[in-house]
């Protein structure tokens, strides 16, 4: 029997996990008892539940207050921290949202109303006027 190894692209994967993996990769290297491994894992556990402003606010706070990172790690945890500031969210409240959809509703049905009309038969006249070269 053939079995394929299937291998995974890291550019297919989304964004949050990649993000995901990195923080994981730190935290494995640091070692789980190192100082600070509570903001990073603060910090895995909402990115896994898509909350990426309370992650960009634990890395933050991981980078302010922990002295001992290797620079390595500090790397790797600002691309991860300017990655979630690169793709944030619209913060529309949903009153407007509620308000957009109800004029789109009413534009649709007057689309459909205008779309739906009959012709008449009732022409209007163009004429052209060629210029003549002389």
């Amino acid at each position: 029997m053939n079995v394929k190894k299937i291998t995974f692209s890291r550019a297919k994967k989304s964004r949050l996990q990649r993000a995901i993996e990195q923080i994981i990769l730190v935290r494995k290297e640091r070692g789980k008892t190192a100082c600070g491994d509570f903001l990073l894992h603060s910090a895995l556990s909402s990115i896994c539940s898509h909350d990426t402003e309370s992650t960009r606010i634990y890395i933050e706070k991981f980078l302010s207050i922990v002295q001992n990172v290797n620079l390595e790690h500090r790397t790797i945890l600002n691309v991860v921290l300017t990655k979630l500031l690169a793709h944030q969210k619209l913060n529309i409240p949903s009153s407007y949202l509620n308000i957009l959809d109800l004029l789109l509703g009413i534009v649709k049905l007057v689309g459909r109303n205008l779309l739906s009309c009959t012709y008449l038969g009732i022409y209007i006249p163009v004429y052209y006027r060629y210029a003549k070269n002389s």
